[in-house]
């Protein structure tokens, strides 16, 4: 028996947060912003394509190394 499985991609224009743009903006690889943050690179790859729960916390330590408010790592359809 063969049995079909639905697989889900989400487009890379489509993160649900503003994580990854505001990395790449500032020429960070993903390493570089886990170290600043005191995290592992699978961290903040998890974190950017959501699978990771982006907390207050974590709002917080990424919007010190980006110089944004907290409020500017949602995406604008959380904001």
């Amino acid at each position: 028996i063969v049995t079909a499985q639905l697989l889900l991609f989400v487009a890379m224009t489509e993160y649900p947060n503003r994580i990854h743009e505001l990395r790449r903006a500032r020429g960070l690889s993903q390493q570089e912003l886990a170290d600043k943050v005191g995290c592992s690179k699978m961290h903040i790859s998890g974190l950017e394509r959501g699978v990771r729960e982006l907390s207050l916390d974590w709002m917080r330590r990424l919007a010190a190394v980006f110089n944004v408010a907290p409020v500017d790592i949602l995406s604008a359809e959380d904001n």
